[in-house]
């Protein structure tokens, strides 16, 4: 997979750049999204305890988020520390609710999820994300994008949510990886489009303008996504 480097990024100047990770915005976006993927997950039957996430803040969205986020840096750790194949797809499942109702394609397209899913696959993509290197960052980044290639009805924008997970709370060289989807694309990139092949362009970009602004690529790519919403 070749790595194209002409795409043209452009990053916006933000009003402040905090060192600590902010809140979702709480935005219509954001509940419908939220609503609709917990409802597809009920009436599936997935593991996914979502009603815990409100706790006493039934409309508090944003925090909500931010529990699931919790919960997932929990299940990464205790999958660490206990590496089964259950742990790994209850870490799955829920990387595919925190991104909302457009993760729904590998549960009902093309056979769904036990069709879709391949365990195998996705613990080779998890091992070499756990040994991510700065030194040769795109060769290993583009065989991780051939291995969540030959898994169908996931897409790189629900890939690079599996890697912004398990890189930010896994990686031994303390790598961060951003997610890339459509809404990224339409704000910064031109051409507007997402592949995998600027993938690690778009990491490295994102890294400077990261060290840049003296903030985690994490903490800069939720800030960009609260102001392009």
């Amino acid at each position: 997979m070749k790595n194209n480097y002409n795409m043209n990024i452009t990053f916006p100047e933000l009003q402040y750049y905090p060192n600590e990770l902010v809140l979702l915005q709480d935005t219509d976006r954001l509940r419908k999204s939220s609503k609709s993927i917990a409802t597809f997950f009920r009436n599936r039957e997935l593991p996914v305890d979502y009603k815990s996430l409100f706790e006493n803040e039934p409309e508090n969205y944003p925090k909500a988020v931010q529990r699931m986020e919790d919960r997932i840096a929990g299940l990464i750790k205790e999958y660490l520390n206990n590496p089964t194949d259950n742990n790994l797809i209850l870490i799955f499942h829920h990387i595919q609710f925190w991104g909302g109702s457009s993760g729904r394609n590998i549960y009902n397209k093309n056979g769904g999820f036990e069709k879709n899913f391949d365990i195998k696959t996705y613990k080779k993509i998890i091992e070499k994300t756990i040994l991510l290197s700065q030194e040769n960052l795109c060769n290993e980044l583009n065989e991780i994008a051939k291995l969540f290639i030959s898994i169908p009805q996931l897409g790189i924008s629900f890939s690079t949510k599996h890697l912004r997970f398990w890189s930010l709370n896994a990686n031994k060289n303390k790598i961060e990886l951003p997610i890339m989807d459509s809404l990224i694309a339409k704000k910064m990139f031109e051409p507007k489009y997402v592949y995998w092949k600027d993938y690690c362009q778009y990491v490295k970009k994102m890294q400077e303008e990261a060290n840049k602004r003296k903030v985690t690529l994490t903490n800069l790519e939720r800030l960009l996504f609260n102001d392009f919403v």
